[in-house]
């Protein structure tokens, strides 16, 4: 049985940053970032109050726990993506969060998020759904080759899915397989690991509506999906 268990608050704690009037989000979204242009509200919400429902199949695949948290203010249109206490925005910006449960941020320039992150236009092919972005989960090589090991999003009526998948030595990307879905377009996922084991956090940028994303960090363990 794979577990999909709420918990909130742990690695996205709430605070606050940024602001402007009412003119559209990106334009209010300057630098430097101010008080209340960007929101985190953590929420205690089941993983199906979020809209997601778990896909993934297989010995060693589990996703074991969720932590989402509501984005609001004039740069939550220009949240890109986060790894952890980095939060990615449109302008190759980064916001820092301060130590856990300081109410502040710290702005950054170049972001690597960018270089890192897979187009919509190099992904994979074919299947179910328009492939928008990939992001790099491990490196390794086969018969002398790199290969990149990935998580990505495929848009489809009615949402979101994730799937994982890897470069060919010889070219292309294998088969992706289903992670999870959303009942909500994401605007992102990353992957950020854990140490000497195979998992690590998710993290998604889901579309709420008007401006509003929410950030869910997700701990994924998987052991057999790149074999």
């Amino acid at each position: 049985m794979h577990l999909l268990v709420l918990w909130v608050g742990v690695c996205l704690p709430g605070l606050t940053v940024a602001s402007s009037q009412a003119t559209p989000a990106h334009t209010e979204c300057s630098a430097p970032v101010s008080k209340q242009a960007l929101v985190l509200t953590p929420e205690k919400i089941s993983a199906d109050g979020l809209g997601l429902t778990l896909e993934v199949s297989g010995d060693g695949n589990e996703l074991r726990s969720v932590a989402s948290e509501m984005a609001t203010g004039s740069c939550a249109g220009a949240v890109k993506g986060f790894v952890t206490d980095r939060i990615y925005l449109a302008g190759d910006r980064v916001l820092r969060r301060g130590a856990t449960g300081a109410p502040s941020f710290s702005e950054e320039q170049g972001s690597d998020f960018s270089k890192r992150r897979l187009s919509a236009e190099k992904g994979p092919g074919g299947g179910t759904g328009q492939f928008t972005m990939g992001y790099p989960v491990a490196y390794r090589q086969i018969g002398g080759t790199l290969v990149t090991d990935y998580i990505g999003i495929w848009r489809v009526a009615g949402g979101s899915v994730v799937r994982s998948f890897s470069s060919r030595p010889e070219g292309g990307f294998t088969t992706p397989r289903p992670v999870l879905r959303s009942n909500l377009p994401l605007r992102s996922v990353t992957y950020f690991p854990a140490p000497d084991v195979p998992s690590g956090q998710l993290g998604l940028v889901q579309e709420v509506n008007g401006g509003t994303v929410r950030l869910i960090g997700i701990t994924w363990w998987h052991s057999s999906t790149f074999r």
